[in-house]
């Protein structure tokens, strides 16, 4: 007699048969998009508002970016959950001057300070991290949970202020 499934078994084979159609490294492109996605979204105030942490701009989380303080290409802090913040598209994306960067350095510093900013750094510096197309399909469905979760705490803090 055959084992039954678990629902989350279920969803991680469905993720699985997604990555098994694309190169290896869009499993990880596709994992941290929705880890982007829990950022924001976790991070978004009862109006759907996060602010950007480098220039101070208030933005719906939908139209915000999950910046990175340590670039996407080091990928050994591609998850870590200090290194990556609500950012505008601006400053995220088209920070010629680099004044986004040194107002993001100046953010985390403030926020977290120097010592853990300085253990990212030497973190950025390990190999290149090799997951299994598993790992990241456990990894992206934990994710997709905490999505969901945020967005029905989000309609419910707009339904109730709706109501009254």
């Amino acid at each position: 007699m055959r084992k039954p499934k678990y629902a989350d078994e279920v969803l991680v084979e469905r993720i699985l048969a997604s990555f098994r159609q694309v190169r290896p490294d869009k499993w990880v492109a596709a994992t941290a998009a929705d880890w982007q996605h829990v950022i924001r979204i976790e991070s978004a105030d009862e109006n759907g508002n996060v602010q950007c942490v480098s220039c101070g701009r208030v933005v719906p989380y939908k139209q915000a970016n999950g910046g990175h303080w340590i670039g996407r290409g080091r990928w050994a802090t591609i998850f870590e959950p200090f290194n990556i913040h609500p950012q505008c598209v601006q400053c995220n994306r088209h920070d010629g001057d680099g004044t986004a960067k040194i107002n993001y350095t100046l953010w985390m510093v403030d926020s977290y300070g120097l010592s853990l900013c300085e253990e990212l750094l030497e973190l950025a510096k390990a190999p290149r991290p090799s997951w299994t197309m598993e790992e990241l399909a456990w990894r992206k469905l934990g994710y997709q949970k905490r999505i969901k979760e945020a967005e029905a705490r989000l309609r419910g803090e707009l339904a109730s202020r709706t109501a009254t």
